[in-house]
């Protein structure tokens, strides 16, 4: 099945299309975030740890459906352009995963702050 949808619109073409499919559930679910009950410090940090989890989607999407020859033959043979590529690659990777890291915390302490204080409001 994979392989047709590749043989049909591409390599670079069926990245862009799987990328798409994960992107576009996720937009709508940010569109909507106005409509959440949860307040405005928490949803900015949701809303980053939905964008750098995106960005790593796109980025294992990219990574699963490119061939690494030419770029690792181009990398032994010395040439600059494509290794300064794959630096670029891979400090976007960590980009990725740090902003992942850092949402998930600071989410997680807006959301234990809302709880608490509601908590208190009820009490």
């Amino acid at each position: 099945m994979i392989g047709r949808l590749v043989d049909r619109f591409g390599r670079t073409g069926f990245a862009a299309l799987s990328s798409l499919i994960w992107a576009l559930p996720m937009a709508a679910w940010a569109g909507s975030a106005d409509l959440s009950p949860i307040d405005k410090s928490e949803k900015r940090w949701t809303l980053a740890l939905a964008a750098f989890a995106t960005g790593l989607i796109a980025w294992l999407n990219g990574a699963a459906t490119v061939d690494w020859s030419p770029l690792v033959t181009a990398i032994a043979a010395g040439k600059i352009g494509p290794t300064l590529l794959a630096v670029a690659l891979a400090i976007f990777l960590i980009a990725m995963l740090a902003g992942i890291g850092f949402s998930w915390r600071r989410e997680g302490a807006a959301f234990r702050n809302r709880a608490a204080s509601s908590l208190s409001n009820v009490g």
